[in-house]
């Protein structure tokens, strides 16, 4: 039933992750991560800490550093962009967070209001965009998609949007973004690289340790080996093996998969869940698992249940 009702709030989010990008980079940006002061914490804290703030397991990413330079995007400010010849309240963010793409679907720009004041904001702006494919060394072969759009006043219900196919060969691209005024005045132009793989479903999940004594801090977290993007909930089940089979150890299983939503991009890690052992627990062996629902098509979320076994054991002996 918990991977039926964990499935179902993942498959919701990825539907609303990808038609409503704008409104999760807003939810993003009000989690904030706590400042650490090392000195303060014990051993067992940093050790989490550390496996924590580790990167995830792959830099599918790293390739786009060896291609020529560009003029990129201003650095993003709370999952977003601004434009220095913008509207101070003017934010500009990716339809996907990640520059590694698996073949097909979408990828462009959408634009809104970053104080969210419900007013019209007034642009008069023509934007445009073209997709290229280019060689191992980032020398351009051909277009491979454009587009354009004019944007005059909007709100934030109605968001303006310019989006370029995704092309189904894996390779190495780039966008080319332009930016004018109706009147044809240039305002500034930018440009991004992206990488282009064929989708594969690898999620695991990670533990900070594979032996724990009685309220010693667990802590583990979802890596994503593969390229699909994956979502999942805050939800997660711990369970202790017995002779024939799993059972749930209800003290630990009481969190909603709906507590948080958040999504897991191609080689990156997700967001980190800890608990103490409670001093109660039999020792032995137990698993932790948490449900990822990973898109195979525009229509299917395919579920994962990625899980990681670890032991209750006595202290050592002095």
């Amino acid at each position: 039933m918990a991977m039926i009702t964990g499935l179902c709030v993942v498959a919701a989010g990825l539907a609303l992750g990808v038609s409503n990008t704008g409104a999760w980079a807003w939810f993003g940006s009000k989690l904030s991560k706590p400042v650490l002061s090392r000195k303060h914490l014990s051993k067992e804290t940093l050790e989490k800490h550390a496996f924590c703030s580790a990167p995830g397991p792959r830099d599918y990413a790293a390739p786009l550093g060896d291609l020529p330079p560009i003029t990129e995007l201003p650095a993003k400010r709370k999952d977003s962009v601004h434009l220095p010849f913008g509207p101070k309240n003017l934010a500009v963010y990716t339809l996907s967070p990640s520059v590694v793409l698996v073949s097909g679907g979408l990828y462009g720009y959408g634009f809104y209001d970053r104080d969210f004041s419900q007013k019209s904001l007034t642009l008069d702006w023509k934007i445009s965009a073209q997709l290229q494919a280019l060689t191992g060394v980032g020398l351009v072969k051909g277009e491979i998609d454009e587009g354009t759009i004019e944007v005059g006043s909007f709100t934030d219900a109605q968001q303006p949007f310019i989006k370029l196919a995704v092309p189904k060969h894996v390779g190495f691209y780039r966008v080319d973004l332009q930016f004018s005024t109706k009147a044809g005045e240039a305002l500034g132009s930018y440009s991004e690289y992206l990488r282009v793989m064929r989708p594969t479903i690898d999620v695991r999940l990670g533990i900070n340790r594979r032996h724990f004594q009685h309220n010693q801090i667990l802590a583990f977290r979802l890596e994503n080996v593969g390229t699909a993007r994956a979502g999942y909930g805050g939800g997660y089940w711990v369970a202790r093996a017995t002779p024939h089979s799993w059972e749930g150890v209800d003290q630990l299983n009481g969190r909603s998969f709906l507590d948080f939503y958040a999504f897991l991009e191609a080689g990156k890690a997700g967001r980190c869940t800890s608990f103490r052992i409670p001093r109660n627990l039999p020792r032995g062996l137990y698993r932790v698992s948490r449900v990822v629902g990973i898109p195979t098509n525009g229509h299917t979320v395919k579920g994962r249940r990625p899980s990681a076994e670890f032991r209750i054991t006595d202290p050592p002996r002095s």
